[in-house]
């Protein structure tokens, strides 16, 4: 397999295609119920990467896992910072949820490194990647949130906990839209109900950041360059895509 058909299928959150539904009677006994359960269940069954790169071409089929995944990385990464600087200056405040939000990161990467298997290497690799090629965007969103968070909330003793708070919410809201549209896109093509398994550990990490950010007394508003921060990373994402593709066309011509 190659690295871009490893990427082409998540095989932790990716979706299950359901072929064919299983009526619902008024009144059914443990048996009944049991046999039904078990012939929905053998309709299931997970999108493989070469029929996915076979429904929706290369690219798509590449882009659209990879795109959640290195976002997704970057705001694992964001968190990480914020429950240094809260070991680093001792807020107390923030203790409870800078030890749960470890556990959550180690629990994803755990989750990670037991479905990739093998591909983990391809994926920590694209992910240094991806880092380097959009550092000078990250450090334009870190000045762009940093500066909202001191206009916005001009009192607040450590801005870098709300910028990096806000910044890592809105990736994983990203990912999450952007999972949604690509359910339905599946869906659509497959003409079959999509399921996709969310990942808990990464549910507990944006509920940990709302949590924190629910504490600051006032709201920080979005703004247009804060979310265009995001869309520029979104379409880093994309063009790392073509060259990844580019480049192994190229190395198997």
């Amino acid at each position: 397999m190659t690295p871009t058909a490893a990427l082409a299928i998540d095989p932790q959150t990716w979706a299950r295609a359901v072929v064919g539904t299983v009526p619902v009677a008024p009144a059914i006994d443990f048996t009944t119920l049991r046999e039904k359960r078990e012939r929905n269940q053998s309709l299931r069954r997970d999108l493989e990467s070469r029929e996915c790169i076979d429904l929706f071409g290369k690219y798509d089929a590449v882009a659209m896992n990879f795109l959640p995944k290195m976002l997704t990385g970057i705001a694992v990464e964001e968190a990480q910072k914020i429950a240094e600087y809260c070991g680093e200056n001792r807020l107390a405040e923030f203790k409870r949820h800078s030890r749960a939000m470890r556990m959550c990161m180690n629990g994803y990467d755990r989750d990670l490194r037991e479905k990739y298997g093998t591909a983990m290497r391809s994926y920590t690799t694209y992910l240094e990647r991806f880092r380097r090629y959009v550092a000078t965007d990250l450090f334009r969103a870190w000045c762009t949130f940093t500066n909202e968070t001191s206009r916005q909330l001009p009192h607040h003793p450590h801005r870098e906990i709300p910028a990096r708070v806000a910044f890592a919410r809105m990736l994983l809201t990203f990912v999450e839209e952007h999972d949604r549209q690509m359910d339905r896109m599946v869906a659509t093509r497959l003409e079959a109900k999509v399921h996709r398994r969310e990942n808990g550990y990464l549910v507990g990490l944006s509920c940990l950041l709302i949590d924190i950010a629910e504490s600051f007394g006032a709201k920080l508003e979005i703004t247009r360059d804060m979310e265009l921060c995001v869309k520029v990373l979104a379409n880093r994402c994309r063009e790392t895509v073509r060259q990844i593709i580019a480049e192994e066309d190229e190395a198997e011509n």
